[in-house]
């Protein structure tokens, strides 16, 4: 759960958890006309009431973070909320950054899926997180890290793909006026 402090800074901005609604490929039914409620404040944006699964969520981050850093010989630390230097409707509270790192810094996404099986690709959800937390924080590239069933740890790399981040400012900057103007956008909203 995010704290008080990063709710703030999110506040009027699109997260990277955001994204997948804004562009209509949200896994866990979140479409652009709810996020648009939340963001002109006809919502709650947040609840107050912890699920077990955030419970169970927020405990293990960090011990899949610090498994997946293990044995993939990286090092991690977490970083503040992050607001794009162009854009400050923008921002990200990423899991963890990859550090001293011959490629530089990067994104690490973690993903505790233990109920499911482990994907053949990243997610479409997943992939709009994390260009957009790749754009947020000028990174050339990203680890996500899922936990699947039975404690399968599974490592999926992705490049920073600088059309894919247009398209995805385009869009989302579109969404953002709407917000501003209080326009809502229509249900079907996709791109």
């Amino acid at each position: 759960m995010l704290s008080p402090k990063q709710k703030a800074l999110r506040e009027g901005a699109i997260g990277s958890s955001d994204a997948p609604a804004v562009v209509g490929v949200d896994d866990h039914g979140n479409t652009a006309l709810s996020l648009f409620y939340k963001l002109t404040g006809k919502l709650p944006r947040y609840s107050d009431i912890e699920t077990r699964n955030q419970k169970f969520g927020a405990k293990l981050e960090s011990v899949i973070a610090e498994i997946a850093a293990e044995e993939l010989k990286i090092k991690i630390r977490r970083v503040p909320t992050r607001t794009h230097p162009k854009y400050p409707w923008m921002v990200s509270n990423q899991d963890f950054e990859i550090v001293n790192h011959p490629r530089g810094p990067g994104i690490h996404e973690i993903k505790n899926r233990a109920g499911e099986r482990p994907w053949e690709v990243l997610p479409e959800d997943i992939t709009v997180q994390t260009i957009h937390q790749m754009a947020v924080g000028n990174r050339e590239w990203g680890i996500v890290s899922g936990l699947f069933q039975f404690g399968e740890l599974r490592y999926y790399e992705v490049e920073r793909d600088k059309e894919m981040e247009e398209y995805l400012i385009h869009i989302e900057h579109d969404f953002i006026i709407r917000v501003e103007k209080n326009d809502p956008p229509p249900p079907d909203w996709s791109r």
